[in-house]
């Protein structure tokens, strides 16, 4: 069938009725079939995803009103001979040689597989297939990434990630990352970090922020977050790096944007022991939590589990110099939690202590 001469409008339906793996491997046919791909408009694909398993890249796609998402291929570095691969292709994306084939899972349901020669998982082959991806489907995408504990410290250098769950890395490997992709919306760290990430790391403009083993990062994120929230888990903080922060915010020279931060100290009595001397540096305003019942900065985020909203206790509240905001400190225990208010509570606590 020669798909070029058909109208337009038939040529869109015959590739709408095709799977996104076939659309994706009809358009490294040519440059030709590339455009024409591009020109059909793909709206009801929200997001990709890379996710790296063992030695396998998964790649699949997020469609509008689907419950599940579509596989688009995986990537091994090598071929296995057990797998009922019928016929291998030498082809090329965007100048990366590899091995592609289809296997037959079942009657009607045929899987892409893309090997690998002579180049790593993380390697050219991860960039060349999101370019590809951008060009047939358009830049309107939402791209994700996740690392699993046995990917083997696998970690592309993807532009425009947005979301990314991360296991254990090098901090030095992670901040390559986060410099292809300075403006995530959201990273989740879900093991412990080796090294400490520069002043100037794309991490510290993460929108939503958790790192589940922080140790001694969690001082270097007080001092450079520029997001809206973060969640610190198993850090380790100074009480000089927590006085920082709230003078900072009161002055209004750092953290325009935070909504929320909180960390969480292996010290079990850290911050009971360290409130007095905080408390020191600031004039307190307080209020009864219990007459404020919907005491709360903005609607929790939740992805999946990796969010949690912070318990508010004490009522302890600071105002920022410039504009009279709001914010609630509280340290008890070996939780710090600091939550800017809304407008809404913010009127509730001016009305109650009126």
């Amino acid at each position: 069938m020669k798909l070029f001469n058909f109208p337009f409008v038939v040529q869109r339906e015959i590739i709408k009725k095709m799977s996104i793996s076939e659309v994706f491997l009809l358009s490294l046919c040519s440059s030709k079939t590339t455009d024409f791909i591009h020109r059909i408009r793909w709206k009801e694909l929200k997001s990709i995803r890379f996710s790296f398993v063992g030695s396998i890249l998964y790649v699949t796609c997020e469609i509008k009103n689907v419950i599940e998402n579509e596989d688009i291929f995986e990537i091994r570095r090598t071929y296995q001979p057990r797998l009922p691969m019928h016929k291998w292709t030498i082809s090329t994306i965007l100048g990366v040689e590899t091995c592609i084939g289809f296997i037959k899972v079942s009657k009607k349901l045929k899987q892409l597989y893309v090997c690998l020669l002579n180049e790593t998982l993380d390697g050219p082959i991860a960039e060349a297939i999101q370019k590809q991806i951008e060009l047939i489907f358009g830049n309107h995408l939402k791209y994700e990434l996740r690392t699993h504990d046995t990917s083997e410290g696998f970690l592309p250098k993807l532009t425009n990630i947005r979301n990314s769950i991360l296991s254990p890395n090098e901090a030095k490997r992670l901040d390559e990352m986060f410099s292809a992709s300075p403006n995530h919306d959201l990273v989740v760290m879900l093991g412990p970090i080796g090294g400490r990430f520069p002043s100037n790391s794309g991490i510290y403009n993460t929108k939503l922020l958790k790192i589940g083993k922080s140790g001694s990062i969690a001082d270097d994120v007080l001092y450079h977050f520029k997001g809206k929230r973060a969640h610190l888990l198993e850090g380790i903080v100074s009480q000089k790096s927590i006085i920082h922060f709230i003078q900072k915010w009161i002055s209004n020279e750092r953290f325009h944007n935070l909504e929320m931060f909180s960390v969480k100290v292996p010290d079990p009595n850290f911050f009971e022991n360290a409130k007095d001397e905080i408390k020191k540096h600031f004039a307190f305003h307080r209020f009864d939590p219990k007459e404020i019942p919907a005491f709360r900065c903005c609607e929790n985020f939740v992805t999946n589990g990796y969010w949690e909203h912070p318990p508010l206790v004490s009522g302890e509240y600071v105002v920022r110099d410039s504009d009279g905001s709001l914010a609630s400190v509280d340290l008890y225990n070996n939780i710090f939690s600091f939550v800017v208010l809304n407008s809404k509570v913010v009127n509730q606590v001016r009305t109650n202590i009126g």
